[in-house]
């Protein structure tokens, strides 16, 4: 069953708190940015919790905030485990010494591509690598230019097991709409579109209106 991925992108460790609060109303799952706090207290963060939490570290090439060392995002990430963290997301290209000192938990190695979607050879080739890692999850995020691009994400469901598949920006919306379909095991809805991490995603309630229709 595809699980609701809350994303949370805030500044202030008290309003990642307030957005945590709200969002376990209605995920299953919440996504925390920790690079974007300025002033992170995870002890605080962690009191509070009543969902899986899936902890990202993400530097500029993601998208992010994190300037530190590949060290210290190890370190951050870890310390999220120690506390109760269900799920940690990192780069696929993160060097295996990296990825396996990482603690025991639910590991999503992730590849985006903000610019294009690559070819089948190539999809392929880095979920080999991502399995050689020992992805417990493999997530591909593409940018679709075409028909055909989105096509090509979505078959790439036939030949994995756990995974997140998503075409990002408003062409690849059909991929957050059909990933119930697809068997995708988490997708990203924010609260309101407003706090969404990502071009293209769709909140929860139209999210979940979307997939109840699949149910009729």
């Amino acid at each position: 069953m595809t699980k609701i991925c809350v994303p949370i992108k805030e500044k202030k460790n008290k309003k990642v708190i307030k957005r945590i609060e709200e969002a376990s109303k209605s995920a299953d799952i919440i996504e925390i940015w920790l690079d974007q706090i300025q002033d992170l207290n995870l002890p605080k963060l962690f009191e509070i919790k009543t969902r899986p939490y899936l902890v990202v570290v993400k530097d500029k090439g993601e998208k992010g905030l994190f300037n530190g060392s590949i060290d210290d995002k190890i370190e951050l990430l870890n310390q999220c485990i120690d506390l109760g963290a269900e799920y940690v997301d990192i780069s696929f290209d993160t060097d295996i010494q990296y990825i396996n000192r990482l603690k025991k938990c639910n590991l999503i190695l992730s590849y985006h591509n903000f610019s294009a979607t690559p070819e089948t050879e190539h999809l392929n080739t880095i979920i080999k690598e991502m399995k050689n890692k020992k992805a417990d999850i493999i997530k591909i995020a593409v940018t679709p230019k075409t028909d055909d691009d989105i096509i090509r994400v979505i078959n790439l469901s036939k030949i994995l097991n756990k995974y997140i598949l998503i075409s990002m920006g408003d062409k690849g919306k059909i991929t957050r709409i059909i990933s119930k379909l697809l068997g995708n095991y988490m997708m990203f809805a924010p609260l309101e579109t407003k706090h969404k991490s990502a071009d293209g995603q769709l909140d929860v309630n139209t999210l979940k209106r979307y997939w109840d229709l699949f149910n009729n």
